[in-house]
């Protein structure tokens, strides 16, 4: 299986934590594993909103074809929606309780 990241750093707020991203895009029916889930933090001194990974996700290539395609153009929408209807983001509380 073959896994990437993405950097979501130019999407808007708050979509553009990984933490957001992912709640996002479960009701999308898309699943990717935020980046700070990848940051080595062994004593968990750094909160997780100062993560240097808060803004990527990874994503598995190893899902048939036409499920990739099929995430893909779910993803696309709900950043298109995102950017038409932007959320404010006090919606989601960005102290996460890690």
């Amino acid at each position: 299986m073959v896994t990437d990241r993405a950097d979501l750093s130019n999407l808007p707020p708050p979509l553009n934590d990984c933490l957001v991203f992912l709640e996002e895009c479960v009701k999308h029916k898309i699943v990717c594993v935020p980046g700070v889930f990848f940051d080595v933090n062994p004593k968990g001194i750094r909160n997780v909103a100062m993560s240097k990974c808060i803004s990527n996700v990874r994503f598995s290539y190893g899902p048939p074809m036409r499920n990739l395609t099929k995430g893909i153009e779910n993803m696309e929408k709900m950043i298109r929606s995102w950017k038409k209807h932007p959320q404010r983001p006090s919606i989601y509380d960005k102290q996460h309780s890690f």
